[in-house]
């Protein structure tokens, strides 16, 4: 289901999941975690996507963070994690945000695919796609976060996407 906020942002549901996609311009993954870091606080992050690549920790001079399969995984968010998120130069990133870390080898990233959320069913029938409301009831993400083409946050948290929404309205009328 789609509903329309405003001629930037869609939201919609993918079975429980809430979601939102926003195409304001200068709002990127660093940047929404810090807006709601008070949202991510106590939790982890799971870099799926870096510039469409995987983020290398030491190699980006993040100390505490270590990799689980194929990606980077922060230390518990504390304000000063948040505040120092690391950002990539060509966006194409996405995090998942959880209480408690999974064991996985793979997370498939979503921005990548340059699909919307609304689009994302299509991928389980694209050879090389991927389930995306099967990974996320696998893992069970608190939040996850991508941009690339647009900005979007997926998650069960309610007060998360309201103010995930504020956020990007926010950041339009700034302009």
């Amino acid at each position: 289901m789609i509903t329309q906020v405003g001629s930037n942002t869609a939201t919609g549901r993918l079975g429980a999941w809430l979601w939102a996609e926003d195409r304001t311009i200068d709002l990127c993954c660093p940047d929404a975690v810090r807006a709601l870091s008070s949202h991510f606080l106590g939790k982890r992050g799971v870099c799926t996507s870096w510039d469409s690549g995987q983020l290398d920790p030491p190699a980006a001079g993040l100390a505490g963070w270590h990799v689980q399969g194929a990606h980077a995984v922060s230390p518990v968010i504390d304000p000063a994690i948040a505040d120092a998120w690391p950002e990539s130069q060509c966006e194409f990133d996405e995090w998942y945000f959880f209480d408690v870390l999974p064991e996985f080898q793979t997370l498939h990233a979503l921005c990548n695919w340059g699909a919307t959320v609304a689009e994302a069913e299509s991928l389980r029938d694209v050879p090389s796609g991927f389930d995306l409301h099967g990974q996320l009831e696998r893992y069970q993400p608190r939040a996850v976060i991508g941009d690339g083409r647009r900005i979007f946050l997926i998650t069960r948290d309610e007060p998360l996407m309201a103010d995930f929404v504020e956020e990007c309205r926010r950041r339009r009328t700034r302009s």
